[in-house]
């Protein structure tokens, strides 16, 4: 279970999307997850994905770190909620 903190919550710039991917990374706790995979969670595309995590950034919600895959390409970032 996962409470969600009331700066969120109440936040209008934030979407209904953004608080839900909220909510999800927090269950996640930081484990690398792709944006497809995120997709798939919250039912919509990867680019309402990066929409969403950009509104996060924006008030300092979220931490994105880019990971590198061992061949040098990306692999799936990780997501911290700042609480």
């Amino acid at each position: 279970m996962s409470l969600l903190p009331d700066t969120i919550i109440l936040d209008k710039r934030l979407s209904d999307r953004a608080v839900r991917l909220y909510a999800l990374f927090s269950f996640l706790s930081g484990e690398p997850t792709s944006r497809a995979d995120l997709g798939g969670l919250l039912n919509c595309s990867a680019d309402s994905i990066d929409r969403a995590v950009r509104e996060l950034k924006q008030i300092g919600a979220v931490t994105v770190t880019t990971n590198v895959a061992p061949d040098g390409g990306l692999a799936a970032s990780s997501y911290q909620v700042q609480r």
